[in-house]
């Protein structure tokens, strides 16, 4: 595998739910350092955020949805930043975008700071039919379910990121007990794909997504204002 380089940026591009912010974390996990995670950076945040990341070196700061965190007010700080502490401190930082064509793309294809980038693809059907036949069986391995099934379900799941198929999974396990387990669980499952389906087709797929997640609530990270 190649190895991440510390002293630049490291683009995550792809659509919300598609696993960006769990890879970072996998990395933080695998090569044993800390993790600061940015949500916001807040007024004045920059500066908390690098000097916090020397302090604890080597560590990976995660910065969620550069494209809206690096605006044109913060650039010229985040790169002198970036000039001053990551040269020599072990500090990676990793930006997850959903738009990287929002970002200055003078930015985004500077030599030595962002010039690769990690593409996240929505998974196909294969990897769609395993990801639904790992979560189901981690959340009760006496589901009887057919592989067939899975894969009718699958078809119809076209473009969904890993959250969706998740949240998709959790929908049909709330419909299933309240049958008391009474109906088969794939009935469940297509019917929730069904339902979600009709209401990711009111407007736009990711924001009814959101709409749809909005309650379960989202992990808490590090604001630096």
């Amino acid at each position: 595998p190649q190895q991440v380089k510390v002293g630049g940026v490291e683009p995550f591009v792809g659509n919300p739910g598609s696993g960006k912010t769990l890879t970072a974390k996998i990395i933080a996990s695998t090569i044993k350092v800390p993790m600061i995670y940015v949500e916001a950076f807040g007024h004045s945040g920059l500066g908390q955020v690098f000097e916090r990341a020397a302090k604890i070196a080597p560590c990976i700061i995660l910065v969620e949805d550069l494209d809206t965190q690096i605006t044109d007010h913060t650039r010229s700080q985040f790169l002198n930043y970036m000039d001053g502490f990551l040269s020599s401190s072990g500090i990676l930082v990793i930006g997850t975008t959903n738009h990287p064509d929002h970002i200055d793309q003078a930015l985004m294809n500077r030599p030595s700071r962002f010039d690769r980038k990690w593409i996240f693809p929505d998974p196909d059907e294969g990897y769609r039919v395993s990801y639904l036949i790992d979560r189901i069986t981690k959340i009760d391995d006496n589901i009887v379910i057919s592989k067939s099934g899975i894969e009718k379900v699958a078809k119809s799941c076209k473009d969904y990121t890993f959250a969706m198929l998740q949240e998709l999974v959790l929908t049909a396990c709330w419909t299933w007990l309240d049958t008391d387990k009474k109906n088969p669980f794939i009935d469940a499952l297509e019917s929730a794909t069904k339902e979600m389906n009709e209401q990711l087709k009111l407007g736009d797929g990711m924001k009814a997504f959101k709409e749809l997640t909005k309650s379960r609530g989202q992990g808490v990270g590090f604001r630096a204002d």
